[in-house]
């Protein structure tokens, strides 16, 4: 006998956080990555990035809860060219003969 399961939907990903998952979390128009190290109250999370950074975000700004190895891909893409968007687009006024 085939059992139904309802796929999990992102809500109940991020109600589930637990410290030391990996999360990717929106900051000032820009995506990080970072690991959980403490839930405070029901709204703050305390993350930690690789290089030591702490933030203090809300449950809202949480993008996605990493549970397997890999991102998926559209993630992966707003983590990596995360400051794309922010560079100018206009010719350098420099003049390099």
């Amino acid at each position: 006998m085939a059992t139904s399961r309802t796929p999990r939907t992102r809500e109940q990903f991020i109600n589930n956080i637990s410290v030391g998952n990996i999360v990717a979390f929106k900051h000032a128009e820009h995506i990080y990555s970072a690991k959980v190290i403490s839930i405070n109250a029901d709204t703050t999370i305390t993350v930690m990035t690789k290089n030591n950074s702490i933030f203090y975000i809300d449950r809202s700004d949480v993008v996605w809860v990493k549970l397997g190895t890999h991102w998926p891909v559209g993630i992966y893409n707003a983590l990596k060219y995360k400051n794309l968007a922010s560079e100018e687009t206009e010719p350098s006024t420099q003049y390099n003969p």
